[in-house]
């Protein structure tokens, strides 16, 4: 990593492009390689940028749903990022795939970046990082209730909105919403 980069981080100055050469910078190392998957151009994640007419986006950091524990490990325990919270998980279903939405902050820097990890629609299934963040635990079971995502290694992943015998999930752009639920008209 360039001097520049170091000296910014030191000085408590950080963006998205210092984020992004730290976390490619730690994989690239053959010890720490066989932990992630690069893309098919040998970085480990991507930083996505809005177009310009695109003004509702933000930013965000693409990263493989197998990445996804390695590289929140590291973000969270970088001593020069030190993404110490997890302010919000969200999910959403797009056309082709489901996507994950991690909200990082990093109080040291008081500067936030968002992961997004997207799943095939017939494989929900991305690694929890209830193990990194305790506050995890709820904003994945509430992504699981309301889209079907399954968090590998989450310690209790059930229902958390609606009652654990309901089926389905409602935010999915297919789900019909029954005309009853335990004898009571729906519609």
């Amino acid at each position: 990593m360039d001097s520049d980069i170091i000296n910014d981080t030191v000085n408590n100055s950080i963006d998205n492009n210092i984020v992004l050469a730290k976390i490619n910078e730690y994989f690239a190392d053959p010890a720490r390689s066989g932990q992630v998957v690069p893309d098919k151009n040998g970085a480990v994640v991507t930083l996505v940028t809005p177009k310009e007419a695109d003004v509702h986006s933000d930013a965000y950091f693409a990263v493989h749903r197998d990445n996804l524990l390695p590289v929140a490990r590291f973000l969270r325990d970088d001593d020069d990022l030190w993404f110490n919270f997890l302010k919000l998980i969200t999910a959403v279903e797009r056309k082709d795939v489901f996507s994950s939405v991690y909200h990082l902050y990093s109080y040291k820097h008081s500067f936030g970046i968002t992961l997004r990890t997207d799943m095939p629609k017939d494989n929900p299934t991305v690694d929890s990082v209830c193990g990194l963040w305790d506050s995890a635990n709820w904003m994945e079971r509430e992504c699981y209730d309301m889209l079907g995502i399954r968090y590998r290694g989450h310690p209790e992943l059930r229902r958390i909105l609606l009652p654990l015998d309901w089926e389905g999930y409602p935010l999915r752009k297919d789900y019909v919403a029954p005309t009853t639920y335990g004898g009571i008209d729906n519609a």
